[in-house]
């Protein structure tokens, strides 16, 4: 940094087509008599004291400042995780240069820009931090405070950081100049600020055929404005910013129109934060930063990564099929449930239930060993196929939940898939957060975590149509821009190091069939356990990395598309249509985060009354035994007829069986019939403990093993 103090300019300087002045005046001069109802402007007519100015301590008010702006193609630009700061517990998804190619080797073909302007300078970055850390301080006990730290010590603390020599300004106008706009005041608003048309500008609108109702809704959203002829014809249009910038000019001008020069001839070496930070490539075994101009170990470019140059939102949302007509599908409303099924692991025994929607038990995945410890897991189907429980009433509308979860439950019969599955939900368990406490008061959680299967969406919106270069129209001629609905931008579904992230696993959607998932394509950060054999042909299991990530593109609904206004049907099925499907399996107590590395994240939840209704519709079936029976209370039969003919229905008292005493239980008696396991059911009875246990007991006993069934929905001990 130069400290060179520099007296009033002898010409104006020129920044992008704007005239800057320096204004003065000396010090210790008279004010002006005004006459009634007239307003002098600042310094007219002053006279300028260059000895008594020059004295004066600096007093900064603004900054003049010129760039260099190069535009690298997005090609050359990868999406990777980075932490941001050191402190940063989780990395983030960024954009950076590709490490493997030089920028440099082709610079004369990246376009270019001047851009430049004036910024007003902010208090003191100094007062901000103290007062940040006074209003902290200031929550804190005083008794603990003084037995820390006396508060003469906190005074003087306080007045070291507002004495911290520092200025901070913001680069206003380098994102409106890169769309060809222009913000400041260059021109004269024709509406006072409170939004009243002042006469004048009502007089001139009326032969363009504004009046003073249409002149008082423009009130400040005249700014920005249009380049058009008045600056800088070989502007070129960018509308999605991801390149490198260099100053060529910066100066600090203080109220006296004293200049403080920063910039000089060797250049500025910024010293910039991680975001803004060039990215590096090997050069002769060096680590170098890949800038456009090198200049040896001397940066001085920053770097900007790839942002959208106009009001846009990562919008997510829970789906479920549209009617005929309109979009495959649409967004779940506040009060619909989204969950297609809940897969409840064990991390006990190492098994998955599937249960439906309405929590009726739907499979269940056991896992078994052989002589030669290679495991294997095995599909159950549930009791309630043979008619023992009434199944619940199916809407049709909600018929595509169960058509869903019955096809994974038959993703899960292929070999190896339910094996892989388990593993994942119990990696993806051991890496979240603990469940919500809510979650303690109800039974399911002595059995497993539960998982929601369900359908999400993702798109990029627009908040008004893509915007179009303002130069002139004969500036434009044989010149074309990228536009923003070429760009196919990163979507990071979850995050692995946030253990408040809930997604296990997602599967896109087939495109033969697009309300149908594609269990086979699994997309998880979990795939290392079983090796990648010619037995999973049926499936294939995918790492969630920033180098295989599915695009988005940036759209925005044209209401006068083909000079028609669109009906509301149409608008609505046109914006569903942009959403892009995926099928999760996630946590119900954690959000899914999303990330672009263009745009802020967001967070997708489950409804909170969807979630709290989940934990007590789920109805509880483990299994138990093998028990010793006084009596034969199932009926059951020889070994001969085991196999062929199912036992008839238990009636009379009910089995005596060790149970939780809480809620109503139903014991499930498996039995083979045709290779098939069915089941048989009788209401449990508490065993009582009577007598001693080593006493004479009739013969001979009765020994089964089965399922224990909870009649009621919600068990709450």
């Amino acid at each position: 940094m130069t400290d060179n103090i520099v007296s009033i300019p002898t010409a104006a300087a020129l920044a992008d087509g704007e005239h800057v002045g320096y204004m003065c005046a000396s010090v210790g001069d008279s004010l002006l008599e005004l006459k009634a109802n007239e307003v002098i402007p600042p310094y007219c007519n002053a006279v300028f004291n260059t000895e008594a100015v020059l004295d004066s301590s600096l007093v900064p008010l603004y900054v003049e400042w010129e760039a260099e702006y190069f535009h690298i193609p997005y090609n050359l630009w990868e999406p990777q995780h980075a932490r941001r700061t050191a402190a940063q517990v989780y990395p983030e998804l960024t954009q950076s240069l590709t490490p493997t190619k030089d920028v440099s080797s082709n610079k004369s073909h990246y376009p270019r820009r001047a851009i430049g302007g004036r910024d007003l300078l902010h208090p003191s970055p100094g007062g901000s931090v103290a007062n940040i850390l006074r209003n902290s301080v200031g929550r804190l006990p005083e008794s603990m405070l003084e037995s820390v730290l006396a508060v003469a010590e906190r005074d003087q603390i306080y007045a070291k950081m507002e004495a911290i020599p520092s200025l901070a300004c913001r680069l206003d106008g380098l994102q409106d100049q890169l769309v060809t706009l222009i913000s400041g005041t260059v021109h004269v608003r024709p509406t006072l600020p409170d939004g009243t048309a002042m006469p004048e500008a009502v007089a001139a609108g009326k032969a363009a055929g504004f009046t003073a109702d249409t002149l008082e809704m423009i009130r400040n959203h005249c700014d920005p404005l249009p380049y058009g002829d008045g600056v800088d014809p070989e502007a070129v249009f960018i509308l999605v910013t991801h390149g490198q910038v260099k100053f060529k000019k910066f100066n600090v001008i203080d109220k006296f129109g004293r200049g403080v020069e920063v910039v000089d001839g060797d250049g500025l070496m910024p010293s910039i934060s991680s975001v803004y930070q060039p990215s590096s490539c090997v050069v002769d075994g060096k680590e170098t930063p890949n800038v456009v101009v090198s200049n040896r170990d001397n940066c001085e470019y920053f770097q900007i990564p790839p942002s959208i140059n106009q009001p846009a939102r990562l919008f997510n949302t829970y789906l479920k099929p549209g009617v005929t007509g309109q979009s495959t599908w649409r967004p779940c409303g506040e009060w619909e449930d989204p969950v297609c099924g809940y897969i409840m692991y064990n991390s006990a025994d190492l098994s998955l239930q599937g249960f439906t929607s309405a929590g009726d038990l739907r499979a269940e995945i056991l896992i078994s060993e052989s002589n030669t410890t290679a495991k294997a897991a095995h599909v159950y189907q549930p009791p309630m196929s043979d008619g023992l429980f009434e199944p619940p009433l199916t809407d049709t509308a909600e018929q595509w939940k169960t058509n869903i979860l019955d096809d994974f439950i038959q993703s899960l019969k292929t070999e190896h898939y339910a094996l892989r599955m388990i593993e994942i939900l119990g990696d993806a368990s051991s890496c979240m957060a603990p469940p919500a406490e809510s979650y303690s008061s109800v039974m399911n959680a002595a059995f497993g975590r539960p998982f929601a299967l369900a359908i999400a969406g993702w798109s990029i919106e627009l908040n008004h149509e893509e915007l179009q270069p303002q130069t002139s129209p004969r500036n434009l001629a044989g010149k074309s821009h990228q536009k923003l609905s070429d760009y196919d931008l990163p979507l990071h579904l979850g995050l692995k190091e946030y253990s408040d992230d809930g997604l296990a696993t997602y599967m896109p959607l087939r495109s033969d069939a697009p309300t149908q998932p594609d269990f086979g394509k699994i997309f998880t950060f979990w795939t290392s356990g079983v090796p990648e054999t010619d037995l999973n042909e049926d499936f294939a299991c995918h790492p969630i990395h920033p180098s295989s990530l599915p695009t988005l593109k940036a759209r925005h609904v044209d209401l006068f598309e083909g000079r028609h206004l669109l009906e509301v049907d149409d608008m609505i099925k046109r914006r569903q249509e942009q959403i892009l499907p995926f099928c999760l399996l996630v946590d119900v107590f954690h959000p899914v985060k999303a990330q672009t590395g263009v745009l802020p994240p967001s967070s997708l939840a489950l409804p909170d009354w969807a979630m709290q209704q989940a934990l007590r519709k789920i109805r509880l079936c483990y299994r138990a035994g093998p028990f010793l029976f006084q009596e034969d209370p199932l009926k059951s039969l020889s070994p001969t007829g085991a196999e062929e003919t199912p036992p008839p229905s238990a009636a009379g008292d009910g089995v005596h069986v060790p149970v939780v005493p809480y809620g109503k239980w139903s014991w499930l008696q498996p039995y083979i019939v045709d290779g098939d396991i069915k089941y048989c059911s009788q209401d449990v009875d508490r065993a009582e403990v009577k007598g001693d246990v080593l006493e004479v007991r009739k013969y001979p006993f009765t020994m089964a093993d089965g399922m224990y069934y909870g009649v009621d929905r919600a068990v709450v001990p």
